[in-house]
């Protein structure tokens, strides 16, 4: 494990006894099926908010889980989540297993064997038996992941990155972008999107990808880390990027939801972000989703 990485980042660093624990049950559950583990996001891009940020991890293994294994390995990431032994980060952690095989060559969508964040706390443990047999499929978001992965990434137990992941191509890359903010025109209300981008040196949307195109530094979090604390607002967000959040009232619109599993598992997400009040708007199509909830 990294922890001349960890130390030297202070950030961090307070979670070292945290990440040690997760490390040493991803190889005690997983044992010789196990490639790596892998930090990404927020905490290896110097925006980590210990109040509002979660740890990220990426974990990759060779071959497919079976049920009782998967079981096992929930049960210790939702113990590990509860803070109950260990001091974690507010929002907990989340993460994603992969194969080794779709990480070189990159497979986009991605598939992954698992996946957790504080935002299926609730569905595993009402009905874990679902959640183990659905928890699984592609995510677009994995491109994104991985590109982080690559450029900032750390290891914190087996191969080094450049030997597990490949390059992700731009194309993939933006393209899992665009998924997660493809209904911003509809999704942002113009001014106060226009301000946020302002307040990062850029006034749209297209300046700021272009400036990723040229510079490859991808610092999204970094480039707009002051303008992302506002704190007595309305926040507006794609259900994507609220995973792991929550707020007293939410208004989820369902237009551009369609009939999948992707689709399903946005619509929960969206659902459980609300902690009091949950308001809904959706068109003829979007029909049977709120029937969902009768």
């Amino acid at each position: 494990m990294s922890n001349h990485a960890i130390e030297e980042d202070s950030q961090i660093k307070e979670y070292k006894k945290f990440i040690g624990s997760f490390v040493q049950k991803n190889q005690l559950i997983l044992g010789d099926n196990l490639v790596g583990v892998y930090l990404h996001g927020s905490a290896v891009m110097g925006c980590f908010h210990p109040q509002k940020s979660d740890l990220d991890f990426i974990i990759v293994i060779q071959h497919d889980l079976n049920a009782a294994v998967k079981r096992q390995y929930m049960d210790m990431v939702v113990a590990q989540n509860s803070h109950d032994a260990i001091i974690a980060p507010a929002k907990g952690i989340e993460l994603s297993i992969v194969k080794e095989s779709v990480c070189r060559p990159f497979v986009y969508p991605t598939p992954f064997v698992l996946h957790f964040s504080a935002a299926h706390l609730n569905w595993y443990q009402t009905n874990p038996s679902d959640y183990i047999e659905k928890m699984n499929g592609t995510d677009k978001d994995l491109a994104a992941h991985f590109t982080i992965l690559c450029h900032r990434g750390m290891t914190l137990w087996g191969k080094e990155i450049p030997e597990v992941f490949a390059e992700v191509d731009a194309t993939y890359y933006f393209d899992s972008i665009w998924n997660d903010i493809e209904n911003a025109k509809e999704d942002y209300v113009g001014a106060a999107f226009i301000e946020k981008l302002e307040n990062c040196n850029f006034r749209t949307l297209n300046q700021y990808l272009n400036y990723c195109i040229k510079y490859k530094t991808y610092n999204v979090c970094e480039s707009c880390s002051t303008a992302r604390q506002d704190t007595d607002c309305v926040t507006l967000i794609t259900v994507h990027s609220a995973k792991g959040l929550e707020w007293d009232t939410v208004l989820l619109s369902l237009k551009s939801f369609s009939i999948d599993s992707e689709a399903s598992r946005l619509f929960y997400v969206g659902l459980t972000r609300a902690k009091e009040r949950l308001l809904l708007t959706y068109t003829k199509k979007q029909q049977f989703l709120a029937d969902l909830l009768l």
